[in-house]
């Protein structure tokens, strides 16, 4: 008899880094889902259904469903884009749903640079689709002077600002990030 929103709350709550959206399964022998964004699945066994978190974080969600037996919860991480090196505030900026981000943006949420940032040597490195990682270099002191053009990032995008001095930080805080997918998640 518990609802989502209490299952949640005893599960312990939404992590920061959490997406915004909710996915519900419930077997179909259970019944249906009593949400109108519910539908069967393919295999014809289970009911899913997409959930807004803003709008049962809120508390004014019809959303909040009553959880029965076997019913499956998850939550996705949310998109991020990653900002280190020598910027006022570094770490993982979580994106709104549907939201992309340009390096300028990202500069901003990082709090802009700190006076020993080397601009023109930043760079961004992007996951392909054979999981690799490429580098795009980018000049960051010419697109803040609108010299050249804005960047757009890709989430798990990571930007780069060295600063003199900083490349074997720089290196280990990058490894860490790539290695193991942790750091602070800045929700926006």
């Amino acid at each position: 008899g518990k609802t989502l929103f209490q299952v949640l709350a005893m599960a312990g709550g939404i992590q920061q880094d959490a997406g915004y959206r909710i996915h519900l399964t419930r077997r179909v022998s259970s019944g249906p889902i009593p949400l109108a964004s519910a539908r069967e699945d393919a295999t014809g066994e289970n009911f899913t259904a997409d959930i807004s978190l803003k709008g049962l974080e809120d508390g004014s969600s019809a959303e909040n469903v009553t959880i029965l037996p076997n019913d499956f919860i998850a939550v996705p991480r949310a998109q991020v884009v990653w900002v280190i090196g020598d910027m006022k505030r570094t770490g993982g900026f979580a994106l709104a749903e549907g939201q992309t981000v340009s390096v300028l943006e990202a500069i901003a949420m990082a709090e802009g640079p700190l006076r020993t940032a080397e601009l023109s040597k930043a760079s961004i490195q992007r996951v392909g689709a054979d999981d690799k990682r490429t580098v795009i270099h980018v000049d960051l002191d010419k697109i803040m002077k609108q010299k050249a053009p804005d960047v757009q990032l890709q989430a798990k995008d990571i930007l780069i600002v060295p600063g003199s001095g900083t490349h074997s930080v720089l290196d280990k805080t990058l490894a860490a990030i790539v290695t193991i997918g942790s750091g602070a998640i800045i929700r926006l």
